[in-house]
């Protein structure tokens, strides 16, 4: 009886496995329950208050619908939102195809250990380690006064030089650095995924007399898709909130409607929120633009899961 109770008590489903098992768990659903349920709940309701001042205090008070027609106001007073939309767009195109389509053709060269493959899963990792700061650093120099030097001397045209000081040149300054990672990133993905498949299973393909573009996309995708799924899905849910490490080189720009020529929505609603001199007043306007982006994003994030799980490539 005795040994049946100790047994009962130190198992796996024990009454002090079970204790363990709820300590362990206590910090990771409070900052659940905290930073995102009561953080995004607190949104939902700011999105349809507003600040005003009673008694030489700002309370929160009811407002409506108010801050979304203001935002829907703000779409209609200039080009700033198309602006937005169009750099948005290209940066996840830029993650898409560079990312994903370039890094999956890559992830293979290095999976079937071709020449050099060792030496650029080494380099592709670099990115990984290294602070995004000092990579964007590096990047701007490169660019400023490497690339762009060159070229003016090269093409005796002084023009060349104020590329860097207008809004598109800023903005492709910044969409390369994020080839440049989006594409290391992936590569160590989806080399990890692909290192996991079996070797006999492309040693049968090779005795079947399967090409490498055939292994690839009859064997080697199908069996890496679930991550490639993952990777789209993840790509789709943060396209208004993934900020394109703007951040690291433009720290708070410029102020307002200025900064959408070389701005995606992460960066320049959260520019907004970070600036210091942002008054309160703007939060519950800031809370209400989440509400309306989350509208938009979660039909379309559930869509693209559905499409890839009804019509993605699968194991035979």
């Amino acid at each position: 009886m005795k040994a049946k109770q100790q047994k009962n008590s130190f198992g796996m489903f024990g009454k002090k496995a079970k204790i363990f098992y709820a300590l362990m768990l206590i910090f990771p659903v409070a900052q659940f329950a905290f930073f995102y349920i009561g953080v995004n709940f607190n949104s939902l309701l700011m999105a349809f208050q507003r600040y005003e001042p009673i008694d030489g205090q700002l309370q929160l008070m009811g407002a409506g619908f108010e801050n979304i027609a203001e935002f829907f106001r703000w779409i209609g007073s200039g080009d700033a939102f198309l602006s937005l939309l169009g750099n948005t767009m290209i940066i996840y195109a830029i993650g898409l195809v560079i990312g994903l389509g370039g890094g999956l053709c890559f992830s293979f060269y290095i999976y079937k250990r071709r020449f050099g493959s060792r030496v650029f899963r080494v380099v592709l990792f670099l990115p990984s380690i290294l602070s995004a700061i000092v990579l964007s650093l590096m990047w701007e120099k490169f660019l400023n006064d490497g690339v762009i030097n060159i070229a003016r001397d090269l093409l005796n045209d002084p023009e060349i030089h104020d590329i860097r000081y207008t809004a598109q040149g800023q903005f492709w300054m910044v969409a390369g650095f994020n080839v440049l990672m989006c594409f290391g990133s992936s590569v160590l993905l989806f080399t990890g995924t692909m290192d996991q498949i079996d070797e006999s299973v492309a040693e049968y393909a090779k005795i079947d007399g399967c090409t490498p573009l055939q292994e690839f996309l009859r064997i080697t995708l199908p069996m890496v898709f679930p991550t490639v799924r993952t990777f789209v899905i993840m790509g789709v849910g943060g396209i208004f909130i993934n900020q394109a490490y703007m951040l690291n080189f433009y720290a708070l720009g410029d102020t307002g409607d200025a900064a959408a020529p070389y701005s995606v929505f992460g960066y320049f609603f959260f520019r907004d929120m970070y600036d210091p001199t942002a008054l309160l007043t703007s939060y519950p306007y800031m809370a209400a633009i989440g509400v309306i982006f989350t509208i938009c994003a979660a039909p379309l994030t559930f869509g693209v899961k559905y499409l890839l799980e009804r019509f993605g490539p699968k194991e035979e």
